[in-house]
Formats: C-alpha cells, structure tokens, sequence
C-alpha cells in the first residue's frame, strides 16, 4: 500500500490497469481483498485511489466519521443534540451506545476506535 500510495503522490498511477473490463470480469465471482481500510465518508479521500488499488483490492469500511458524531452526540445533554443528526444517531446508536458505560467513554479516541471495530464486524 506504502508503494501504491507513492504511485499516486508522483502520479505514476496503476489505476487503469486495476479496472480495466478484465479485472471487473475477474472480480465478478467474488472478492478476497488484501487489507480492510477503517475511513470517513469524504470523497476528497478515495482510498482505491490513493494507495493505486483496483477492484476487490480493498474492503473499505466509510462509516468512521458517522460513527464519531454519534458518539459525541450521545455524550451530549439530550436538550443540546443536534436534531439534524437523529437520523444517523438513531441507526447506529444500538451498536456503540453500551460502550458509554465503559472507561472508554473518558478517551474519544479509544472509544471511536472501539465502537468503528464493532460496527465493521472485526470483533
């Protein structure tokens, strides 16, 4: 990935090789990626892109960012939550909430990283 990342900073990209017809017909079967990559939901980040992945290269996973303002919404008085978030914070809610009253909930950073783990599965 290191090398795939260095491709795409000096714009030596691979890219077109990794989605070409052939590849999407390779991957049509199935998937067996080679790494799973935790992210946020910014398309200014595509993650295939820089680190010079293909198709069924990478599992990506883009709910880090949902799942930290969920967290610090639910840390918040109920009377000071944000109404535009109901919606994301309902849904993920169930899977993160009882984490609050773990230690975890005095580090942010070890509770976003815990409560990401547990909505990807990888516990």
């Amino acid at each position: 990935m290191q090398e795939g990342n260095r491709g795409f900073t000096s714009e030596t990209s691979s890219r077109d090789e990794f989605s070409s017809r052939l590849r999407r017909i390779e991957t049509a079967s199935g998937q067996q990626p080679f790494a799973a990559i935790l992210g946020c939901s910014d398309s200014r980040v595509p993650v295939e892109i820089v680190f010079d992945q293909g198709l069924g290269d990478l599992f990506v996973i883009r709910v880090a960012g949902n799942i930290e303002a969920t967290l610090r919404q639910l840390q918040r008085p109920k009377e000071t939550q944000s109404h535009n978030l109901h919606s994301i914070v309902d849904l993920i809610r169930p899977s993160v909430e009882g984490l609050l009253a773990t230690d975890l909930k005095d580090d942010l950073n070890a509770l976003v990283r815990e409560a990401c783990v547990r909505m990807s599965g990888l516990l």
